[in-house]
């Protein structure tokens, strides 16, 4: 994970332990990654979420969201991943807003 520090222990869970910087950096953009995970936990099926930046070929960062849902919703299969995993993504994507200075309009992002 580029700009943070953690481990994986000897069952290969993730621990990240501390950010090294505060902002993602992707594209042109600078994301703060406790902004994302806030907004993750204004989902009802989230337990906990974390949000790091990760190295991207074209975008420079991308931010990656690392998320433990209630036990009630967790899914089963892969393909019940891979359709919450696309939940997620339209929730965010629904929540997610850009100012354009230029037209002095919202947009969605």
């Amino acid at each position: 994970m580029a700009g943070d520090t953690g481990y994986y222990n000897a069952s290969g869970q993730l621990y990240v332990l501390d950010r090294m910087k505060d902002l993602i950096k992707c594209k042109d953009q600078q994301v703060a990654p406790a902004e994302l995970e806030e907004l993750l936990h204004g989902h009802p099926d989230v337990t906990q979420a974390a949000v790091v930046g990760v190295p991207h070929p074209e975008f420079g960062e991308a931010a990656r969201a690392f998320l433990v849902l209630n036990e009630a919703v967790r899914p089963s299969t892969e393909a019940a991943t891979e359709k919450k995993r696309r939940e997620f993504e339209e929730f965010v994507k629904s929540k997610l807003h850009a100012f354009n200075p230029e037209t002095q309009e919202l947009t969605g992002q």
